[in-house]
């Protein structure tokens, strides 16, 4: 029973900063809401959101995410870092490739006008070889290749409506 009584109060305490707490930096971000997983699973229930970040952990990954990057805490872009971190494979083979269904899916996301989707492909394609051809490459984790690939589609996508 106590167990409860102490996991409720620290539930209530996060909630109230979370609902209650100023963006720290951008005041159009509330980190608990707009961050996090609880923000990517989330999108229309901010409450939700924030009730997740605090269960799953505390907020840690949203405040994270906040510091590390805060461009992916709301709308487009944060869609676009989970779509990338889901199908990562497929974008990395599709990036080689110049074309799929996930890069133009990424693409739309994005906002991005259908005319300039060879360009802004073509653009992504130079940057990822650079990647690619570092000789670290191989030795990143999954996390840093799909954070890699989010700043290359971030750098080429500035002429999309969402970006």
């Amino acid at each position: 029973m106590m167990k409860k009584l102490l996991a409720s109060a620290a539930i209530a305490s996060a909630l109230s900063f979370g609902l209650t707490a100023p963006a720290i930096a951008d005041d159009s971000v509330n980190l608990l809401e707009d961050c996090g997983l609880g923000a990517m699973i989330f999108k229309d229930s901010p409450t939700a959101a924030i009730v997740s970040n605090v269960i799953w952990d505390l907020g840690t990954t949203a405040t994270t995410t906040y510091v590390s990057s805060p461009e992916t805490c709301a709308g487009a872009k944060a869609e676009v870092a989970m779509f990338i971190h889901e199908s990562y494979e497929s974008l990395e083979q599709e990036t080689v490739a110049g074309e799929g269904e996930h890069l133009v899916a990424m693409l739309n996301l994005l906002e991005c006008d259908a005319n300039a989707h060879e360009e802004i492909i073509s653009n992504i394609r130079k940057d990822f070889a650079l990647d690619l051809s570092d000789k670290s490459f191989n030795e990143k984790v999954r996390s840093e290749k799909t954070q890699g690939f989010f700043n290359v589609i971030n750098a080429n996508a500035t002429s999309c409506k969402a970006s």
